[in-house]
């Protein structure tokens, strides 16, 4: 039986059955399948994105400022304690240089049909989006919502547009993203925390690797660091 869709781009989806699956696994409410669903495809999409990633030289500094920022946000994910004003301090960074991109980074996202939607307060992610639009993280209460648009900015500035290979991020960074990212969708549409120590979350995880055949993930081998705080660190 086929584990995913193949759809334009590359890209994969998940088919229903897939997804009542990791729900079941995962003991996911039935009313948040398809976000969960959704969320995880976005998470396999960009981390294979990241994997063979090639960027436009003449706005790859730019956008290279920005995935650093992203990335510092999601390495403090890792510490033991939380530190909710550093946390916030990154993404007050990110949203400053999102309202402040050049003219050719413009043009880029434009060529990408890609929007940023960077003024309000969210509580939640609207119900339905357009399609290409990225929510600046700051505009979310939730950090776990505030991550997965982390994870929306990475993937769309990832994106392959030019020739020239560019190095990459070192695959240990790429797998504790996606394993983050992961926990973020988890916990969203869950409720739990989710960390190495919940047995369903980790279900979750070597399911989603068997069924995208992400051999190079290695999920067992993360350090325990990586594990998400406590619901009460919250």
């Amino acid at each position: 039986m086929t584990a995913v869709v193949l759809t334009g781009s590359g890209m994969t989806r998940l088919t229903e059955q897939k997804t009542e699956k990791l729900c079941l696994i995962g003991a996911i409410p039935n009313d948040h399948c398809d976000r969960f669903g959704r969320a995880v495809e976005r998470c396999v999409r960009t981390y294979r994105r990241l994997r063979e990633r090639k960027s436009a030289p003449e706005v790859e500094a730019e956008l290279a400022q920005i995935e650093k920022c992203i990335w510092r946000a999601l390495r403090l994910l890792d510490h033991a304690t939380w530190r909710a004003a550093e946390f916030r301090r990154v993404l007050e960074d990110i949203s400053a240089r999102l309202h402040h991109l050049s003219p050719a980074a413009q043009d880029y996202l434009d060529f990408r049909h890609l929007k940023i939607q960077a003024d309000g307060v969210l509580a939640a992610w609207p119900d339905s989006t357009e399609p290409g639009v990225l929510i600046d993280p700051v505009c979310f209460t939730s950090r776990d919502d505030q991550v997965l648009a982390l994870l929306d900015l990475l993937g769309a500035f990832a994106a392959p547009v030019a020739k020239r290979q560019v190095r990459g991020q070192p695959r240990k960074d790429l797998e504790r993203a996606l394993y983050h990212f992961m926990a973020a969708a988890y916990s969203r549409d869950t409720g739990r925390a989710a960390s190495d120590s919940s047995t369903r979350f980790l279900a979750v995880c070597l399911e989603i690797k068997r069924i995208y055949q992400l051999d190079d993930w290695n999920l067992e081998s993360l350090a325990r660091s990586a594990r998400r705080p406590s619901a009460r660190e919250q």
